[in-house]
């Protein structure tokens, strides 16, 4: 099991649709899209021979409403971060700005995890 599996086997009881990848169309008010990005560029140190990367987990909250799509963001967040000590090495890394999909007619709320193997 990936770890896009894993994130939406963690969100099954709270009635969200997830959705891999960019949504195209939503029916919901609110719906989760997990992708796998790219990683930031880790900073070296004297000790390191080459550059450390690592994958990241984009998750983002597709919402008619801003509130209930950030409560929906931060709910998420603290599931990643309950499951950790237990199931998977992810860790909350940053929020990225805010945005609006006028075809959607949707809020886009984005974070992103760091993924350790």
């Amino acid at each position: 099991m990936n770890y896009l599996q894993k994130i939406e086997k963690l969100l099954e009881g709270k009635n969200l649709t997830v959705i891999y990848g960019k949504p195209v169309e939503i029916a919901e008010d609110t719906a989760v899209s997990l992708t796998l990005g790219d990683s930031d560029e880790a900073k070296r140190s004297l000790s390191d021979a080459r550059r450390a990367d690592y994958i990241a987990v984009n998750v983002n909250v597709y919402a008619s409403d801003y509130n209930s799509g950030l409560d929906t963001l931060l709910e998420i967040k603290r599931e990643i971060q309950s499951a950790v000590k237990s199931t998977m090495h992810i860790f909350f890394l940053k929020f990225f700005e805010s945005d609006y999909d006028a075809q959607l007619k949707r809020h886009i709320l984005k974070s992103q995890y760091k993924i350790i193997e």
